[in-house]
């Protein structure tokens, strides 16, 4: 799941066990020659997801 800042989600009684975050800014950062190509949003009303934040890089 995306977010801004990380943020940790009470997930089925456990804590720690799921993050939000913005994870494609995690990637960039992790490997800097990666350029983002597309970025969008998926919902389950349109494509059947539930909510889903994708990203598509290209390794330079």
């Amino acid at each position: 799941y995306h977010a801004d800042e990380r943020t940790d989600v009470h997930y089925r009684g456990h804590e720690g066990v799921l993050v939000k975050r913005d994870y494609g800014r995690l990637y960039q950062d992790l490997f800097p020659d990666l350029v983002l190509r597309e970025e969008g949003f998926l919902t389950m009303e349109e494509h059947g997801f539930d909510r889903v934040t994708y990203q598509v890089f290209e390794r330079t």
